[in-house]
C-alpha cells in the first residue's frame, strides 16, 4: 500500500491540527510504510526509505536468463532511495499560531489576569 497525496493534504489541510500535530501524524503515516524522518523542524518533514535488494528476484533473473541478474543488479545499483519532503506554508503557520496566540489571551482575560484594554491592544499585535 502507497501514501496518496490525497491522504497528506488531508491532514496539512485540516484546520484544528497544530504545525506540531501536522507532522506528526504525516511522520507517522510515512513511517508506517518504512520511512525514517532524516529532518524535521516547525515547517518541514524530511524522510527516506532505502532501497531494498530483493534476493528473489535476483534468483528469478537468473534463473530465466542468467544474464538478467546482471540486469537486476544494474537495475539496483542505479535506483535511488525514496525521499519526501513537507514543507507547511509559512502564512499558514502564522495564522494557526495567531489563532492560539488569540485564544491564550481570550483565557487571560476570562481569568481576570488581563484588563479589556489590555486585550484589545495585544489582539491589535497579533492581527497586524
Amino acid at each position: 500500500m502507497s501514501i496518496s497525496d490525497l491522504e497528506v493534504q488531508k491532514i496539512i489541510d485540516n484546520p484544528t491540527l497544530s504545525n506540531n500535530m501536522i507532522l506528526d501524524k504525516v511522520s507517522a503515516l510515512y513511517m508506517s510504510e518504512g520511512y525514517i524522518v532524516t529532518l524535521r523542524t516547525n515547517t518541514q518533514l524530511q524522510l527516506i526509505r532505502k532501497k531494498k535488494f530483493s534476493l528473489l528476484w535476483a534468483v528469478l533473473w537468473f534463473l530465466l536468463w542468467g544474464v538478467g541478474l546482471i540486469v537486476y543488479i544494474f537495475y539496483y545499483i542505479s535506483k535511488k532511495d525514496e525521499q519526501v519532503n513537507i514543507t507547511l506554508d509559512e502564512e499558514k503557520v502564522k495564522n494557526k499560531s495567531s489563532i492560539q496566540e488569540l485564544t491564550e489571551l481570550s483565557n487571560l482575560l476570562k481569568d481576570g489576569h488581563l484588563t479589556q484594554e489590555e486585550f484589545e491592544e495585544q489582539k491589535k499585535i497579533i492581527l497586524s
